[in-house]
This record gives C-alpha cells, sequence and structure tokens, in this order.
C-alpha cells in the first residue's frame, strides 16, 4: 500500500489496504461455520482455529490476485508481465496445495477461501475502477 502511494497510485493503494476487509472476514467466517480440521497434519501443533475456509488460500486468492490485476498496469514488457502474473498464479495455487498437503485444511477448505477471495477480488478490482474513474489499459 506504501508504495502504491509513493508511486503516487493513490486509489491503487486504498485498493491494497482494503484488501484487509475480505480476509479480517474469512477469521469471522471461521467462527461462524465452525468446521473442524483434519486429525492428521504434518505440522507440529495443532492450528488454534477452525478450518474453513482456509484462511492462507483466501489472503493468497486476494492478495495474489490484486498483484496479477495491478502488474497489468505497472509492467511495461508483455514477456516480463506475464511471466510474472503466470508465477503468482502458480503462487496461489501452490499456497492452497500446501495447505492440504500439510494436512490442516480439506481441499473444500482451500476451494472455499478461493472462492470468497475470488468474489472480494471481483469487488475490489470493480471499486478500484470506480474510483479511478477508468478500466485498467490494455495492451
Amino acid at each position: 500500500g506504501v508504495s502504491m502511494y509513493l508511486l503516487r497510485r493513490r486509489v491503487d493503494s486504498l485498493i491494497v489496504l482494503l484488501s484487509a476487509i475480505p480476509v479480517i472476514a474469512g477469521f469471522f467466517l471461521k467462527e461462524l461455520v465452525g468446521r473442524a480440521r483434519p486429525e492428521y497434519f504434518l505440522t507440529g501443533a495443532d492450528p488454534g482455529t477452525q478450518s474453513f475456509p482456509s484462511g492462507h488460500s483466501l489472503f493468497a486468492m486476494v492478495f495474489g490476485g490484486l498483484l496479477i490485476f495491478l502488474v497489468e498496469d505497472l509492467v511495461h514488457s508483455p514477456p516480463v508481465r506475464r511471466a510474472l502474473q503466470f508465477g503468482l498464479a502458480l503462487l496461489i495455487l501452490a499456497v492452497g496445495a500446501s495447505r492440504v498437503y500439510l494436512g490442516v485444511h480439506w481441499p473444500s477448505d482451500v476451494l472455499g477461501g478461493y472462492l470468497f477471495g475470488a468474489m472480494a477480488l471481483l469487488v475490489l478490482v470493480w471499486l478500484r475502477n470506480r474510483l479511478a474513474g477508468r478500466p485498467l489499459s490494455r495492451r
């Protein structure tokens, strides 16, 4: 958020800051749903929160998705831009896969985190374009 502000991209800075809202809402959703975590996990300590949705997957989708969106306008070289976007997409997928692999989430927890994150991302992108008064330019 600060770097966007320093680059005089104040609307983008605001959107990055607002992206914390759905992540925080995900914590409340965990308590509302109250789904237990899997009993087998590779990590040492028992996670202290409920299972659905996966907060890591939610965060990865919201923040990674925003970066994919913003890179479109910030990086001028098409091959570099596409490589960054592809790498970010792989990272989002890897976060979800790691949660299931470590046994701290069910696959549906990860899908729920992705879905909730994607819905939030759509709202954030819509809001960004509304506040900026223009859609991102397409190259």
